[in-house]
C-alpha cells in the first residue's frame, strides 16, 4: 500500500498533486500550529511560495527542484524566522525523497550532498554546531527520505521481477502448449493415416475375394434361371430369391468397399453412409420384406423420426433389425411371427424392439446356440453409442431390445466396433 501511493503520489501526472499538498501542510501549519505568532511576515509566506513554486517544477525537473529547495533550506535562517524554516525543510524532504524514487543512483547521492550542505548552511547561521544533533537532523531531514525511497525502490523492483516471471511462466506455459497440441495432431495424423492405410487393405480384399464370389454365385444362379428346363416354381421361386439377395449383397459389398476407400469418412467413424439412401425406414422395410419372402410373417411398427436419425445410430438400428430376424429364421423357423418396433422417444432417443413367437420349434429353439457372435458384435454396436442393448427369453420365443440415447457419442468417432461375425 505504501509503495503503490508513493508512487502514484510522485508520479510525473500528478504534478499538481504534490504541490497542492504541500501548499495545503504549509498553510495548515503557520495558520493552525504557528497562530500564536500571526500575522507572519511576507518574507515568511515568500519562502512558502518558493518552496511550492520548486514542487511544481519538481515534476518534470526533479534534480533542479531539489537544488532549489536546498538553497531555500540555506537562506531561510538569514532571511526569514523558524516557521518559514519548518515549510522549507519539509518541502526540502519531500523533493529528496521524489529524486530518490524516480532517479536512484548517482543523481540521488548528488542530491543529498545538496540537500546536506544546505541544511549545514542554514545551522550555521544559528550559531556554532552540537556534532549529535547535527547527525540527528541530518538522519531526519535526508536519512527518512532516502530510507522511504529505498524500501519503495526495492518492492518496485520485486514487483518488476515477479512480473517478468510470470510473463516468463505465461509464454513457457503457451510454448509448451502448443508442443502437446503438436504433438497431439501428429499423433492422431499417424492414427488415421494407419487407419487409412487398414481400411484400403480391407477395402482391396473385400473387392478382390468376397464381393468376387458372390458375384460369382449371383452369376450361376442367373445363368440356372435362364438355362434350366422349366421346373418346380418354388425352386424358381427360391433361386429368383437369391439371386435377388446376392445382388443386394453386392451393392451392399460396393458401398462399403467406396466408404473405406473414401479418405474423408476416415474420421467419421464406423457406419457413415452404410444406410440405404432411401432412408431407414425403406431399409428396414427391405429388410422385412426379404425375411417375408422365406416365409416369416413380419410386423412392423416404424417412427417416421427415425428416418432423421444421425448416421451412426442410423446404421446400428438397421444392424440389429437385421441380425435379429437373421436369428429368428435359423433358430425359430420360417413359421415364426415376429414384430420389429423402432421408435423415437420425445427426448430423442430411439427404442428398438424385435420379438418373435418361437414358431414351429417353441421356446426351446429360439435362443441363438451359446458361443456365437452375432449377438456380441451388436452388444458393442450399441455400448460404443453408450446404449443399453437386452436379449433373452421372451414367452415362447426370443426378444432383442435396444435403446440408443440422443446424446449417444462414440468414445472414440474413429474406433470401429467389434467385428461381428456370423452367429
Amino acid at each position: 500500500m505504501l509503495v503503490g501511493e508513493g508512487e502514484r503520489l510522485f508520479g510525473r501526472h500528478d504534478a499538481l498533486v504534490r504541490p497542492a499538498a504541500l501548499l495545503g501542510l504549509a498553510v495548515g501549519y503557520l495558520v493552525l500550529f504557528a497562530a500564536p505568532r500571526l500575522p507572519h511576515p511576507p518574507i515568511t509566506w515568500a519562502f512558502v511560495l518558493a518552496a511550492v513554486a520548486f514542487g511544481v517544477l519538481g515534476g518534470r525537473f526533479p534534480m533542479a527542484a531539489l537544488s532549489g529547495h536546498a538553497a531555500l533550506v540555506g537562506s531561510v535562517g538569514l532571511s526569514a524566522g523558524g516557521d518559514a524554516a519548518v515549510v522549507v525543510k519539509i518541502a526540502a524532504g519531500f523533493a529528496l525523497f521524489e529524486l530518490a524514487v524516480r532517479r536512484p543512483g548517482w543523481r540521488t547521492a548528488i542530491g543529498a550532498a545538496v540537500v546536506t550542505c544546505g541544511y549545514v548552511l542554514h545551522l550555521t547561521g544559528q550559531g556554532p554546531l552540537d556534532l549529535l544533533a547535527l547527525l540527528y537532523r541530518l538522519a531526519v531531514v535526508v536519512g527518512v527520505p532516502l530510507v522511504l525511497a529505498g524500501y519503495i525502490g526495492a518492492h518496485r523492483r520485486l514487483a518488476v521481477e515477479a512480473g517478468k516471471r510470470a510473463e516468463a511462466e505465461s509464454r513457457r506455459a503457451e510454448a509448451e502448449a502448443g508442443r502437446a497440441k503438436a504433438e497431439s495432431l501428429g499423433r492422431e495424423s499417424a492414427m488415421l493415416a494407419a487407419r487409412a492405410a487398414e481400411r484400403v487393405t480391407v477395402a482391396r480384399e473385400l473387392h478382390d475375394l468376397v464381393a468376387h464370389h458372390v458375384a460369382s454365385m449371383v452369376l450361376r444362379v442367373g445363368v440356372a434361371l435362364h438355362v434350366l428346363p422349366t421346373t418346380d416354381p418354388r425352386v424358381t421361386e427360391t433361386l429368383n430369391d437369391v439371386h435377388a439377395s446376392g445382388t443386394a449383397v453386392l451393392g451392399d459389398l460396393r458401398r462399403l468397399v467406396a466408404v473405406l476407400r473414401d479418405p474423408a469418412t476416415v474420421r467419421d467413424g464406423p457406419g457413415i453412409g452404410l444406410v440405404e439412401p432411401e432412408g431407414l425406414i425403406a431399409a428396414l422395410e427391405t429388410a422385412a420384406g426379404r425375411a417375408r419372402q422365406i416365409g416369416l410373417t413380419v410386423e412392423t411398427d416404424l417412427d417416421p423420426e427415425v428416418d432423421h436419425l444421425d448416421a451412426m445410430r442410423a446404421l446400428t438400428a438397421l444392424r440389429l433389425s437385421q441380425e435379429g430376424i437373421t436369428n429368428v429364421a435359423k433358430h425359430a423357423g420360417a413359421a415364426a411371427h415376429v414384430r420389429l418396433s423402432v421408435l423415437v422417444t420425445p427426448d430423442g432417443a430411439v427404442c428398438l424392439d424385435l420379438t418373435d413367437d418361437g414358431g414351429s420349434h417353441g421356446a426351446a429353439g429360439s435362443p441363438p446356440p451359446s458361443g456365437g457372435h452375432g449377438l456380441a458384435g451388436l452388444r458393442e454396436r450399441v455400448e460404443l453409442l453408450e446404449g443399453e442393448f437386452r436379449a433373452g427369453r421372451h414367452g415362447e420365443g426370443w426378444r432383442l431390445a435396444a435403446t440408443l440415447p440422443a446424446s449417444a457419442t462414440a468414445a472414440d468417432a474413429g474406433t470401429p466396433p467389434g467385428v461381428e461375425r456370423p452367429s
